[in-house]
């Protein structure tokens, strides 16, 4: 689905602070999918080592902070890429627990 950046949306486009132009469109974020999907992951792995693994949730939610604040992307598009951030970061960690036992035993 194409849809235009808040940088280019004419609606909205002289009331917000533009501070970087892009031509692209924007649905959904990628950079929201990776860093949620990344911190979930790393999140299901040390959680029981950590006393606070929750406070890694804090780095995408600065990430999606900046696309927002930067005018190119909207707030659907955050919560999009976060809902399939951790699709993909709990699949990654099932195929991770699934492939752990067989291919990364140590003798």
């Amino acid at each position: 689905m194409q849809r235009l950046r808040p940088c280019n949306d004419p609606e909205i486009k002289d009331v917000i602070r533009i501070v970087k132009d892009s031509v692209s469109f924007s649905f959904f974020s990628g950079h929201a999918v990776n860093s949620m999907g990344c911190t979930v992951f790393v999140f299901l792995l040390f959680k029981k080592h950590f006393k606070y693994p929750y406070l890694l949730f804090l780095f995408p939610l600065i990430f999606a902070y900046s696309r927002i604040y930067l005018g190119l992307h909207f707030p659907l598009d955050i919560l999009t890429g976060y809902v399939f951030g951790v699709l993909f970061g709990s699949l990654f960690y099932k195929l991770h627990q699934y492939l752990q036992p067989k291919y990364f035993a140590i003798s």
